[in-house]
């Protein structure tokens, strides 16, 4: 249980975890950058990512242990794909909204000439 190979594994689990909430820290932070700009631009959704305990996971280190923290990590993995497609509705939304003004501009423009 106590392995090398084990902990480096937990090491590696957990530095990748660590970037992912950094990755969804940033996303955050420019959508409520995003938000503040325009008002139509909507919630992505929950997105946690999983964590572990120095504890849990490298002291205590288990199957049953393992096995809880890979569901949280692919639970995680769900809320973050869903979170993508939510993004990637909001920009369609967004282009539509930009075509609608672009066609309502260049009405006005050809109403004034």
């Amino acid at each position: 249980m106590l392995g090398v190979g084990g902990r480096f594994a937990d090491i590696a689990e957990r530095s990748a975890l660590a970037r992912a909430e950094n990755g969804v820290a940033q996303i955050n932070t420019l959508m409520d950058q995003a938000r503040r700009l325009h008002s139509q631009i909507g919630d992505l959704g929950q997105m946690n990512v999983a964590q572990g305990s120095v504890m849990g996971d490298i002291i205590f280190d288990n199957i049953f242990s393992d096995y809880a923290m890979q569901q949280k990590i692919k639970d995680s993995e769900m809320q973050l794909q869903l979170a993508s497609r939510n993004l990637n509705q909001q920009v369609e939304a967004s282009k539509q909204r930009e075509g609608s003004l672009i066609l309502e501009l260049n009405q006005a423009t050809a109403s004034l000439h």
